[in-house]
């Protein structure tokens, strides 16, 4: 392995620890906080109507500053979006402003073909669907004892306030404690 796999890799695997962390039942959606919100950004009446769960805060253990990271839930989705390939689905959901997102799921149980998308709030609105890259080859063997968790890379969201998520796959399953 050159030198250049190794960094990446480590790069990866130590993205993938700060935004695992405090991952809920459900899709693991993480984010990291971004820059403060201004007075100029709108009121609350201005912002989306689209609601969707609060986010959980977690610190993480031993991070230099206290770093914390928000979790939200992603459910699965109906009958119907399942049947056409969405696994699960969080809607536009307006949450305090971060700075990077990424989602995580219980090792060894990703299906073959799943896509992770998600679309971010910014001022001038919100983004086209942008999708996350994984590996399934990263991270623990499902049969190794570890806390560590499968999941995406993470995405630089530039102090976003929303996010929307789905995760398709060719027979609508999802993977395991998402």
């Amino acid at each position: 392995m050159s030198v250049g796999e190794m960094h990446r890799r480590a790069f990866t695997r130590a993205g993938r620890l700060a935004v695992a962390v405090g991952v809920v039942v459900g899709l693991g959606l993480s984010l990291l906080p971004g820059p403060a919100a201004t007075a100029d950004e709108g009121s609350a009446a201005d912002r989306d109507s689209a609601t969707g769960p609060a986010a959980r805060p977690t610190t993480l253990a031993g991070a230099e500053g206290g770093l914390t990271v928000d979790s939200l839930a992603v459910p699965v989705a109906d009958v119907a979006a399942r049947s056409a390939g969405t696994a699960a689905e969080l809607p536009a959901t307006r949450v305090r402003p971060f700075g990077l997102v990424g989602v995580t799921w219980q090792t060894g149980t990703t299906p073959a073909g799943m896509v992770v998308q998600v679309r971010l709030h910014q001022s001038d609105g919100w983004s086209d669907w942008q999708r996350l890259a994984h590996e399934e080859t990263e991270g623990p063997a499902a049969n190794e004892e570890s806390d560590a968790r499968a999941g995406t890379g993470p995405l630089w969201a530039g102090g976003a306030d929303g996010v929307a998520v789905r995760v398709q796959s060719g027979t609508g399953v999802a993977p395991a404690v998402l």
